[in-house]
């Protein structure tokens, strides 16, 4: 009768032990699911923050591209001013010359005729 009752008690302490590492197993892959999900939220954060410094790049260097290109477009339409108006000067200076070689020239030709 005393081997019976020492193999209850024997049971009862496996038992309870199993329980045990049974309890300490769900805690611990609860642990781990919180731990994963946390995770995951943190990475999904990290990306959406990451996708938002990246559009906020893009927005900034298309911008400060749109505004090389103005400045440009406006250098390059003074550039062009400043040549147009020193063309109008030589074609000015080209129609003076031109003026007064037809004159000599009408000078020349009476002066032949006579």
């Amino acid at each position: 009768m005393g081997q019976r009752f020492i193999d209850k008690g024997g049971e009862k302490v496996i038992q309870k032990t199993i329980q045990a590492v049974q309890e300490a197993e769900a805690k611990a892959a609860a642990t781990l699911k919180q731990a994963d999900d946390k995770a995951s939220e943190v990475l999904a954060k990290a990306n959406q923050k990451a996708d938002e410094l990246k559009q906020a790049a893009v927005s900034e260097a298309e911008e400060t591209a749109k505004k090389r290109m103005e400045a440009l477009k406006e250098k390059l339409m003074e550039e062009e001013g400043v040549f147009d108006a020193d063309t109008r000067k030589e074609v000015d200076a080209l129609r003076a010359i031109a003026e007064q070689r037809e004159a000599q020239a009408v000078e020349m030709i009476l002066g032949e005729l006579s």
